[in-house]
């Protein structure tokens, strides 16, 4: 553990990087994440710069937020829903501070909601499958056993009609265990 009351700043390191659509492509070919940058206008407002979905789109999603006033108390804002061209997107949304630690800007980062419920909705269709095919199964050695149990029955019912018209003899065949 370093004493904080001797340590002394010598100075800063800066790095930037250039955000622009070579850069959020690459960053969705590395994640399968769609992705947007934005800075905050004078108003609070998002102004989109760079995005792998139209901007238009995220600037109308995050239109209703006061995203400066959530950066404020957060680095991150919560959940973003983008519906756009018969999909559905969800994501989150970060904040991008300057040196002072106010928000100068941001970054939503969307994935596709069918995309990643794929496997839950595989399961259910798999589930589905699978009772029906066990309802079927079911049915069918119900039906099986049934004639087992019923056939018996039934000629012995015949049987006994026979002798209580009188035919004792003729078609009548009874097996003896001894047989």
């Amino acid at each position: 553990m370093f004493n904080t009351e001797r340590t002394v700043v010598h100075g800063v390191l800066l790095a930037a990087l250039d955000v622009d659509d070579a850069f959020v492509a690459e960053i969705k070919s590395y994640t399968g994440s769609d992705v947007a940058f934005f800075v905050l206008d004078t108003e609070g407002e998002a102004d989109v710069r760079v995005s792998t979905v139209p901007g238009s789109e995220v600037s109308a999603a995050i239109g209703g937020w006061d995203v400066a006033a959530a950066f404020e108390r957060d680095s991150s804002s919560g959940r973003l829903v983008l519906e756009f061209e018969d999909q559905t997107l969800i994501g989150v949304l970060g904040a991008l501070r300057g040196p002072a630690g106010s928000p100068l800007g941001g970054y939503v980062g969307l994935r596709s909601r069918d995309e990643e419920l794929a496997p839950y909705t595989q399961f259910q269709r798999t589930v589905g499958w699978v009772s029906l095919a066990g309802l079927l199964l079911a049915v069918a050695a119900s039906y099986a056993v049934s004639r087992q149990v019923v056939r018996p029955i039934t000629r012995l019912v015949e049987m006994t009609h026979r002798v209580r018209d009188g035919q004792y003899t003729g078609d009548i065949s009874v097996q003896s265990r001894d047989e």
